[in-house]
């Protein structure tokens, strides 16, 4: 009898979220901070985005909160980073001057 890892408590899982929580801040900062709109194709891609982007918003940190009090991991500290950088764009929308 062979037992199986949940994906979710591997070093993978963690790494994935820690680089979807970076691709979301640098998404969500240059949609903030520059005019997307000046080229038609980068426009279309936002627009295309958006969506995706903020549904990484709302699952990563519900995702990293899971990893950090389930159980003991080696690799906690992704899953932490990837909550501190999905907090840090949360309140990097909230409170842009836009």
């Amino acid at each position: 009898m062979t037992s199986q890892k949940n994906f979710l408590y591997t070093k993978t899982a963690g790494m994935l979220l820690l680089a979807l929580s970076l691709i979301s801040l640098l998404y969500w900062f240059t949609a903030l901070h520059t005019n997307v709109y000046n080229s038609a194709l980068k426009g279309a891609v936002f627009e295309i985005l958006w969506l995706p982007m903020l549904t990484c918003l709302i699952i990563i940190p519900v995702l990293a909160i899971i990893i950090l009090f389930k159980k003991k991991l080696r690799f906690r500290i992704l899953a932490f980073c990837a909550l501190l950088i999905s907090l840090t764009t949360c309140i990097l929308i909230a409170f842009s001057s836009q």
